[in-house]
């Protein structure tokens, strides 16, 4: 029984020595506010797709200048560039684009380097193009070699059998036609042209009579 008075006693004496207990404050929680979360786990986004699909303009006739423009606002994220390029297709005007890869109208990442041949001066001359070499394909030997000259060929003009068979190809015409390499993206009109033919078909005599 003697405890319980000194007990009260004790607690009495804290109060006068004015000590309080700390409260719990309910609203505190660990690791910041409920509302704010943590900053460094938000902000923007990329800044762009890398895998963006963008369409190739047409700049056929076009100078360098509307060129550049032109890919620009098509979406691409370089600059176009003036590469030569061996190009067959219509002439164009001088200093204006005559051919381009890749080619208008496809649709390709918007990383894309697009490059562009620009024409200048007389780019023709002198140069047996792909549709030269193409022009000559299925057409008698003697023919093919007179087209080549006329379309402006001076060089040495070669026959050469061809591997493996090519069907459709008729005896004593040319296959296909190219330059010394096999090739067909164009050379100069001085290089060896080599027209292809088929194998000639081996006659067997027959056995002499007895």
């Amino acid at each position: 029984m003697g405890a319980l008075p000194t007990l009260f006693a004790f607690i009495a004496s804290l109060a006068l020595a004015g000590c309080v207990l700390p409260k719990k404050d309910s609203t505190t929680t660990i690791g910041g506010p409920s509302s704010g979360g943590d900053p460094a786990s938000t902000g923007g986004g990329a800044s762009g797709d890398p895998n963006a699909m963008v369409t190739v303009p047409d700049l056929t006739g076009k100078t360098r200048d509307e060129a550049i423009a032109l890919v620009k606002a098509a979406g691409f994220k370089h600059e176009a560039e003036s590469k030569p390029m061996m190009c067959d297709g219509p002439a164009q005007a001088v200093d204006t684009i005559d051919c381009q890869d890749p080619e208008p109208g496809k649709s390709v990442q918007a990383y894309t380097l697009v490059k562009f041949n620009l024409k200048e001066g007389e780019r023709l001359t002198g140069m047996f193009l792909r549709r030269h070499f193409d022009g000559l394909k299925g057409m008698p030997v003697d023919a093919a070699k007179a087209k080549a000259k006329k379309d402006g060929h001076t060089g040495e003009i070669r026959m050469k059998e061809v591997d493996n068979f090519v069907e459709g190809c008729k005896p004593n015409t040319v296959c296909f036609a190219s330059d010394e390499r096999g090739g067909q993206s164009g050379m100069d009109s001085k290089d060896p042209l080599l027209l292809h033919t088929n194998k000639q078909a081996i006659q067997i005599a027959p056995p002499p009579e007895d």
